[in-house]
């Protein structure tokens, strides 16, 4: 099980610098700016991936 908790770690650290990453853009930028930029990105991309999940086979 070492492997898996180098795995999880090494998955906990990404998520944390991803958040700061976010919240940094987010302090300069300004939330607005940052969800003008990013809506459109999840929408279309929620959309692939419904239409994904819809389009698999069962």
């Amino acid at each position: 099980m070492k492997g898996w908790e180098l795995a999880n770690q090494a998955l906990l650290w990404n998520d944390l610098f991803l958040i700061l990453i976010h919240a940094t853009l987010i302090y300069f930028l300004g939330w607005q700016a940052f969800t003008r930029v990013h809506f459109p990105i999840l929408l279309c991309f929620g959309t692939i991936a419904i239409w994904f999940l819809c389009a698999a086979p069962t």
